[in-house]
């Protein structure tokens, strides 16, 4: 199971200009782009020795883990042999803390927030909330209120 999404390929420009950052909640970033890029946003130490080919190279702070690899250009088909030497590079931050667990703590966190949500629905703050919430979704005057406020 993955929790990241697949969007579609960036405008050729938008390649060529801007950094691409990819989150995935509470597993890890992931900067997209040239080393030039890298370098200029101050995420690779000026120490790191770039590696070759389709190798890695990783390093930890304190708190995080980093990997630094070459990758295939987005939108780009064909075998590797054609992107392998480029200029295109993925770096992934993630927390040490999560080590070794997956996409688990992810999973975990999301489970334990809708029980959260449900046991608060079902509290009696929860239930005053829902009727509070139900009286002005009635309120006529009110919803004609929200309406100007929010379309003038």
């Amino acid at each position: 199971m993955t929790l990241r999404i697949k969007y579609p390929a960036p405008a050729a420009d938008v390649i060529a200009s801007d950094l691409i950052v990819e989150i995935v909640p509470r597993e890890s970033v992931e900067w997209i782009g040239t080393q030039v890029q890298l370098m200029a946003e101050g995420l690779v130490p000026t120490d790191v020795l770039w590696p070759d080919r389709d190798r890695w190279v990783g390093w930890t702070t304190p708190t995080f883990e980093y990997w630094l690899r070459r990758t295939r250009p987005l939108g780009m088909k064909g075998p590797k042999r054609l992107w392998i030497e480029g200029d295109w590079w993925a770096l992934r931050q993630s927390a040490l803390a999560d080590r070794g667990k997956g996409h688990w703590p992810a999973v975990i966190h999301e489970k334990k927030c809708e029980l959260d949500a449900l046991l608060w629905k079902q509290s009696e703050e929860g239930q005053r909330f829902t009727h509070r919430w139900l009286k002005a979704r009635a309120d006529k005057g009110f919803q004609s209120f929200k309406h100007k406020v929010m379309f003038g």
